[in-house]
């Protein structure tokens, strides 16, 4: 009615101007009627209220919309938003954000719109916020009661609000993690429980868009033992020298029928057991060298079950103390004079049956016997003389020895009748070196020392009382310098694609144990990076997606030590990788290719189409016209990107940057990350003269953002 009442109060030519001002004075009454009679109107079906997410999750985004079919008047309006019925602000969009649901935001919404003297009410929209997922529930199988060995499975029950909330899951023994390998999402598996399992265990439920976590309530794990941890005894208490112990390994199981093995260490050696595995070891003699820390082990092998006792500490004894032999008469002896030997025992704990024996030169005078002395009626000069001492041997100046050095072996001895004989031998014993000398020592110089040089050495020693006395093998260890440090790399040339493996080694011509360090661009390279790691003995850098920022010049330096803190190091030679570019020419001829096909077919199509009518009009001439030009023209340019194609100007290559200068050759002084080749929309329509039968399309360099 508005819209007739302004048609009304346009004047009409030959109109009088008295009936014209009074038919306008009528017409803006009845206006002004009818808008004053709109705005005292009130209705509740002008105004939509609708949302995004009418039932939304926790710190999802809501939008709410009121919709109203006066958005194209002219006059400022402004939107008043309720949430119950309580006023909470005022938009001119006629939209309501909440940027992330709560609780809170639960409510009953409406909108209103006020212009001037009008109001419009929406309709009431009940918006609803829920979790995003509910409170784990954590579940046992096959019961939070079991024996160690059986397996356990701890499942992580959550409901998700909707399927595309994403969940992550970690397990807990006692607030401590629990290792992330054994679990696959909402399954935790244990394979074998042990008694150390038992624990009160939870689940945790991530989701780390928005940082939500929520743990399930506890549960208490009971592993029960299928036999306690073993205890080792050893009869007799104490153990002396060549008398027999036992050790027994004694374990409680939950029932009679488990089986088990058992097994003996010293000093965690494992001791050579009978093949019953049974749980008694005796040690028919002992020895000073069976001392040291005594365990025993339990295995059940169905459950692949293992349990060491405290170990035990057993010193094996001597049953007596070393013998001391004493001379009667002492001093000077003569010719034919009686001489009587006393072998005397001042510690005697063990308290055993002794027997006695006594020797000259290595060479036993007399059978065993329970007499601990030895009478001889007449002496003679050969009863002379002192027996040779064992013989030390010690290397000068040092056991390493660095490559070239000097050497030098000291074999001595504590005491022995003059002159003494020496020995030297090698691995192989092999004699090095003899002499007789009247000191109680000879140094044999081994000279410069080679890498041949390498290895056990020992001595000997007699004197006309004595037979050969061995000394202790030492060892020689040589240390040759690091030299002439290389670097190899498995590739063609230095530049590499991105996102390529490059591996690079690090070699020495000679060198004992050589240590490496990587350099790029001088700066060492530490091993910890998620981009590159260098393998155990250091001689390998492996790079595994080459990147920009792996771009550089490399090196390596190999180091090794010699003694007194002496270091050798050399350096590789530098070589420098850098980035081969991506191109773009590939994309864009094969996404050109199609659209300028297409282009064409849609453009015979037309032509074959209106020259089958039979139409002869002014118009088909010129559309037939028009249409031939075009073809022409994308024959044309599809012919030139053939023919640019064919010439080596377009080049297609995987992954190769094409730069194009100015005369349509590749720059390969140009950087392909500076610059791209940027095409606009082809044109095919007829060219003007104006245009000197350009083709409309535009070819040129931008720079790269």
């Amino acid at each position: 009615m508005a819209k007739q009442a302004r048609e009304v109060a346009v004047p009409v030519k030959g109109t009088n101007s008295v009936e014209m001002r009074a038919q306008y004075g009528a017409n803006s009454f009845l206006l002004l009627f009818l808008n004053l009679a709109s705005s005292l109107t009130v209705s509740k079906e002008t105004l939509t209220l609708d949302a995004n997410q009418q039932h939304a999750l926790r710190y999802e985004k809501i939008v709410m919309n009121c919709r109203t079919p006066f958005l194209n008047l002219r006059e400022h309006k402004r939107f008043q938003w309720y949430q119950n019925n309580k006023f909470i602000k005022e938009t001119e969009d006629g939209s309501l954000t909440i940027g992330n649901a709560k609780h809170s935001d639960e409510a009953s919404y409406r909108c209103e719109l006020r212009m001037s003297y009008r109001k419009w009410v929406s309709n009431n929209l009940t918006i609803t916020v829920s979790e995003r997922f509910a409170k784990p529930v954590l579940t046992v199988g096959p019961a939070a009661e079991v024996f160690e060995g059986v397996p356990i499975t701890l499942t992580c029950i959550v409901r998700a609000a909707r399927p595309s909330v994403q969940l992550q899951y970690s397990f807990y023994r006692e607030n401590a993690a629990l290792e992330a390998e054994h679990h696959h999402g909402a399954v935790y598996t244990i394979n074998a429980a042990a008694a150390n399992f038992s624990g009160n265990y939870v689940c945790e439920v991530i989701e780390t868009v928005h940082s939500l976590r929520k743990r399930s309530n506890s549960i208490h794990i009971s592993v029960k033992q299928r036999f306690a941890k073993p205890v080792l005894r050893v009869e007799p208490a104490e153990v002396f020298e060549g008398l027999e112990f036992t050790l027994t390994c004694t374990v409680l199981a939950a029932w009679p029928s488990v089986q088990l093995h058992y097994s003996f260490y010293r000093d965690s050696v494992a001791l050579q057991t009978a093949p019953d595995h049974g749980s008694v070891y005796t040690i028919n003699s002992a020895a000073a060298n069976l001392s040291g820390n005594y365990t025993c082990e339990a295995i059940n092998t169905v459950y692949g079950l293992m349990k060491r006792s405290n170990s035990i500490h057993i010193s094996v004894k001597q049953a007596f103390a070393i013998p001391m032999l004493t001379v009667h008469p002492e001093g000077q002896l003569f010719d034919g004079q009686r001489i009587k030997m006393v072998c005397g025992i001042e510690e005697y704990p063990s308290q055993a049956s002794l027997w006695y024996r006594f020797y000259r030169n290595e060479v036993p005078l007399q059978s065993p016997s329970d007499h601990s002395d030895y009478i001889s009626e007449s002496a003679r000069p050969t009863d002379s003389g002192i027996p040779v001492s064992k013989p030390e041997l010690i290397i000068q100046p040092r056991k390493d020895l660095i490559e070239g050095d000097p050497g030098y072996l000291i074999c001595s001895v504590s005491n022995g009748s003059l002159p003494i004989y020496y020995q030297f031998y090698n691995s192989s014993s092999v004699e090095l070196y003899g002499e007789l000398s009247n000191n109680t020592e000879l140094v044999y110089n081994i000279g410069p020392i080679s890498r041949s040089d390498e290895g056990l050495y020992h001595c000997s020693v007699r004197n006309e009382v004595t037979g050969p006395q061995h000394s202790e093998d030492i060892e020689i260890a040589v240390i040759v310098p690091v030299t002439d440090a290389v670097l190899i790399f498995f590739i063609n040339g230095t530049e590499i694609q991105s996102g390529d493996r490059l591996v690079l080694r690090c070699r020495v011509r000679e060198g004992t144990k050589p240590q490496f360090v990587w350099y790029r661009d001088n700066t060492p390279l530490r091993n910890g990076s998620a981009s590159y790691h260098v393998t155990a003995d250091g001689g390998e850098l492996v790079i595994h997606s080459f990147q920009r920022d792996d771009v550089g010049r490399y090196h390596c330096a190999a180091i090794n030590k010699g003694a007194n803190h002496t270091i050798f190091n050399v350096t590789s030679d530098y070589i420098e990788f850098t980035l081969r570019a991506r191109g773009y020419s590939k994309e864009i001829v094969a996404s050109l290719l199609p659209v300028l096909l297409l282009a064409g077919l849609i453009v015979l199509w037309y032509y074959f189409h209106w020259r089958d009518t039979g139409n002869s009009t002014a118009d088909l001439v010129y559309s037939e016209v028009t249409i031939k030009k075009r073809t022409e023209a994308g024959k044309d340019l599809f012919s030139s990107i053939l023919r640019m194609y064919e010439m080596g100007l377009w080049e297609i290559s995987g992954g190769k940057s094409i730069v194009f200068s100015s005369d349509g050759k590749k720059d390969s002084k140009t950087d392909p990350d500076d610059y791209c080749i940027a095409y606009a929309t082809v044109d095919l329509s007829e060219p003007s003269q104006e245009e000197d039968g350009g083709d409309g399309n535009v070819y040129m360099n931008i720079p790269r953002k």
